[in-house]
């Protein structure tokens, strides 16, 4: 029908499209780290049998995944970014949903802490966290300080604001 919305145009997001973007990579990337703990080999081994003059030396090597090596208790840290993506996700839609501007201060202390927890891991799994927390930051940085004039998400502190009275034509 000429003139009728599209079923895009009626049910829009709240987030703009850098935001969405970004909350995706972060959940996608927090999902593949909960699936590579229990399938990709990870933790190795070796062992030598025998010994001594005359005996035959055996070495075995052995691999398991993260999950198989360490137990069940190492999905907490490993789950850990896919929670705060999921977190920062409900956060960002809530504020946009009720107007109020930017991501706040819960939102970006979620961030602070799993880059606190990349720094603590750093040795271990911290550095596969990371685009997890690069992705959140960027999540939050791109949620807009106030809606633009048509209500869409946009205009926020990595995209630059309009300055006040523009049109928002192009020029």
């Amino acid at each position: 029908m000429i003139g009728s919305p599209s079923h895009h145009e009626r049910r829009q997001s709240p987030l703009g499209r850098g935001t969405r973007v970004a909350l995706v990579v972060a959940v996608g990337w927090g999902v593949a780290l909960l699936i590579a703990a229990a399938a990709v080999p990870a933790v190795s081994s070796t062992s030598v049998s025998g010994s001594g003059p005359g005996t035959q030396t055996t070495v075995t090597h052995s691999s398991s995944t993260l999950l198989e090596g360490e137990g069940p208790s190492v999905l907490v840290p490993v789950a850990a970014p896919l929670v705060a993506a999921g977190a920062v996700a409900c956060i960002l839609r809530r504020r946009r949903a009720q107007g109020r501007p930017g991501a706040g201060a819960v939102a970006w202390t979620v961030v602070a802490v799993v880059g606190i927890l990349d720094l603590l891991g750093a040795m271990s799994i911290g550095l596969f966290m990371v685009p997890v927390t690069i992705a959140l930051a960027v999540a939050c940085a791109l949620t807009p300080a106030a809606p633009t004039e048509r209500g869409e998400a946009g205009g926020g502190m990595l995209a630059g604001t309009k300055p006040q009275g523009s049109s928002g034509q192009p020029g």
